[in-house]
């Protein structure tokens, strides 16, 4: 067991004794937390309602600043998409994007070594009457990989490309819009801006 004589007699420190009226407290060397929680700005004492006006004001300057930025941005995009030129970073497997210089503006390019693949797709599918998932198996046993680099082509990458206008020489933007509605979709295809392509 402990021993008594382990223990000095030490007197207790004045700041431990005295509680919320010692030093230690009336010092503010404590942090002490808030009580205007659940108060609104009007409510809280000593508040300046001037302030809060002033960033209520500022963030509706900043949404409605991001609201006008986004609008040109997309108006620019539309544009040039009309004019003809290619605005989407990701092209179609079998394409390459030509950026925009002095010989005209940007634009679609065939890639030789998947043209050949993307050939053979159709092929399969419309001379040969092969079901997707068919076409998948054939891909794979024949170590086609994906645009991204994978071994195995998947069923919905190879119906989006079936159902891509870009394989009948027609790029389409615009095709899609975000809206609050519960159930997005396409926009009708009156919508959409198209051009031919090589």
């Amino acid at each position: 067991m402990l021993d008594s004589g382990s223990f000095s007699s030490q007197p207790c420190r004045p700041h431990l004794r005295a509680g919320r009226t010692g030093s230690m407290w009336s010092s503010g060397s404590v942090p002490r937390c808030s009580t205007n929680r659940g108060r609104s700005p009007s409510q809280t004492p000593g508040a300046r309602p001037g302030r809060h006006r002033r960033i209520r004001t500022i963030c509706g300057i900043r949404h409605n600043e991001r609201a006008k930025i986004t609008e040109r941005h997309r108006r620019g995009k539309l544009f040039r998409a009309r004019a003809g030129e290619i605005v989407y970073w990701r092209v179609p497997y079998g394409y390459r994007r030509v950026p925009r210089g002095p010989g005209g503006p940007s634009h679609l390019e065939i890639y030789e070594p998947e043209a050949v693949v993307v050939r053979r797709i159709f092929n399969d599918y419309v001379s040969d009457g092969c079901s997707v998932r068919e076409i998948v198996r054939r891909l794979y046993q024949a170590g086609v990989p994906t645009w991204s680099g994978h071994e195995v082509w998947t069923t919905s990458t190879l119906s989006g490309m079936l159902r891509n206008p870009a394989y009948m020489s027609k790029s389409v933007y615009n095709r899609h819009e975000s809206v609050p509605a519960s159930h997005p979709g396409p926009r009708p295809s009156r919508r959409w801006t198209g051009w031919e392509t090589t």
